[in-house]
């Protein structure tokens, strides 16, 4: 069966990557990284949160303890959800 392709989200992202889904929560992370941006969308509420760092972040996955795990431009770091 073939998809169909569809924008649910027009970020205007100049270099998004790292697209993960967390079945937990249900939602999907991806980062834009020239934005310094931490994107979240959930499908089923089609809520979508950003997250605006002072750097810039390559990827992005749950913790196991909560929160995430960031690869910052200088290093990874865990971040508290908030």
């Amino acid at each position: 069966m073939a998809g169909q392709a569809e924008l649910v989200v027009d970020a205007q992202a100049l270099l998004g990557e790292g697209p993960h889904w967390d079945h937990k929560a249900a939602r999907l992370y991806w980062v834009n990284i020239e934005g310094k941006q931490l994107r979240s969308y959930d499908p089923n509420t089609k809520d979508e949160k950003i997250y605006t760092f002072d750097k810039k972040i390559s990827a992005v996955v749950p913790a196991a303890g909560g929160g995430w795990i960031l690869a910052l431009q200088d290093g990874v770091i865990p971040v508290q959800r908030k």
